[in-house]
């Protein structure tokens, strides 16, 4: 049995959040691990020393308010997560993490063999990105493999597999495969983008044969163009209903499938279940 954790922002937490980390920690017999992150206090403590000093005072006292409000809050969504798990019949548990978001899940990510995480989720609320920079952050810093999914669940009807050579695209495959076995039977594209026009796979005859070992219906699709994100988002864009693997996100220049600007370009325009890992 695996152990999936599931990243969530506590005080946003619904029955089909729970539902939809389940199912997937069911695929990957796993038992789920609902890391609440509650951030309680927040950004706005930080600009407390910027304010003129007659309003510090009153906006101290509302900011402290709403953390109040916020423990509240959350203490709902733990009561709502233990009746959740009892009437769906779903056998998880809770990790109430309130510490710094980033540093809890990147920790709980050590000690566990599958990482859920929601494409939307964020706890920076004055200033955001796309993806959100707590995405980006969890996808470079995660120490197990990570699945980032949309916020509305989508059916897996086809697998695709980016492929170019490297140990971390290989890595990524090998690391589904292993933890997904049971999609066996969906049909799989690797799609490589051949960058300098050589139309040549590298190591061909070797990834087809590992290929064959796991999959039964497979091609190896071969896109040309010398801007992999770019090239890729356009094969992927009308499609749906599908996951895709990606090598290391933006660990360092030598395990990296893209550059860290196309792996966020690529993020921003596929909005489906991607699995990334790290070798």
């Amino acid at each position: 049995m695996k152990k999936v954790i599931a990243a969530i922002d506590a005080v946003n937490f619904s029955a089909k959040q729970l539902q939809h980390f389940n199912s997937w920690s069911v695929q990957a017999n796993g038992k789920l691990v609902a890391v609440f992150l509650e951030n309680i206090a927040g950004e706005p403590i930080e600009y407390l020393g910027s304010l003129p000093t007659d309003i510090a005072p009153l906006y101290a006292e509302l900011n402290w308010q709403h953390i109040d409000d916020r423990r509240k809050a959350i203490h709902e969504k733990i009561q709502l997560f233990d009746e959740a798990c009892e009437n769906l019949k779903i056998n998880a548990s809770l990790h109430e993490d309130e510490k710094m978001p980033l540093e809890e899940i990147v920790r709980e990510s050590r000690f566990a063999d599958l990482l859920l995480i929601e494409n939307n989720i964020s706890f920076n609320k004055l200033f955001e990105s796309d993806p959100p920079r707590f995405v980006q952050d969890v996808l470079r810093e995660s120490q197990c493999p990570v699945l980032l999914l949309p916020s509305e669940k989508k059916e897996i009807e086809e697998l695709f597999f980016t492929y170019n050579g490297s140990s971390s695209s290989m890595y990524a495959i090998r690391s589904f495969t292993n933890l997904f076995p049971n999609y066996i039977d969906k049909p799989v594209k690797i799609l490589f983008v051949d960058e300098q026009n050589k139309g040549v796979i590298p190591d061909e005859k070797l990834l087809k044969e590992y290929m064959q070992y796991h999959y039964k219906n497979w091609s190896v699709v071969m896109i040309n163009g010398d801007d992999p994100a770019f090239e890729l988002a356009g094969f992927l864009i009308n499609k749906s209903n599908y996951l895709v693997t990606l090598g290391a996100y933006s660990r360092s220049n030598l395990s990296q499938f893209f550059h860290k600007s196309d792996a966020k370009r690529l993020l921003k325009m596929l909005n489906t279940n991607i699995f990334i890992t790290h070798p």
